[in-house]
């Protein structure tokens, strides 16, 4: 089995060399790439078709919903988003993104190495929500088969509020 091929797009260092140590130390992800803009990320991710993108949502050079449909349409990668709120979780979830990694506030070391453990195991299922076809514009949360909500990302309150923000239409909420 080959690894899962990553790439890594944030202008933050100290989450992005966490994480890519992370992935470096786990044997079926293999990081093929680092940049710092999303219009690199898309340049480098039609070069070297990755599995998976990691995008972090601040990126400055482009609006992050553009970003994650250009990506899935030049590789069909699945793109993880990355911020530091969770209000960025459904728009990008919107866009084409298949999970959402919340960036933890600077603080304390466990902090940062469960982040570092929890994203590894999200670019590792990510691959499971490849498209197959790109999304056509507008298609939203129509694309999604399954919205999965973890109450522990922002307790009860924000999952209500996502909940309450899920277009009718929206498949089944686990």
């Amino acid at each position: 089995m080959h690894p899962i091929t990553i790439l890594v797009a944030s202008l933050d260092d100290r989450l992005p060399d966490m994480l890519c140590a992370a992935i470096g130390r786990d044997r079926t992800l293999r990081l093929c790439g680092r940049c710092r803009s999303a219009g690199d990320a898309v340049r480098i991710a039609t070069e070297i078709c990755p599995d998976v993108v990691a995008l972090d949502l601040r990126l400055g050079d482009m609006e992050p919903g553009q970003a994650i449909a250009r990506l899935v349409h030049a590789c069909r990668a699945s793109v993880v988003a990355m911020g530091p709120a969770m209000g960025g979780a459904l728009p990008a979830l919107s866009a084409g993104a298949v999970d959402f990694i919340h960036l933890p506030v600077w603080g304390s070391e466990s902090d940062s190495k469960l982040f570092a453990i929890d994203a590894v195991m999200r670019l590792k299922v990510a691959p499971l929500g490849r498209p197959s076809v790109p999304p056509q514009a507008g298609q939203g949360c129509k694309a999604l088969r399954l919205v999965a909500l973890v109450a522990a990302q922002g307790g009860l309150v924000q999952t209500a509020f996502i909940l309450k923000s899920l277009p009718k239409q929206c498949p089944p909420v686990l």
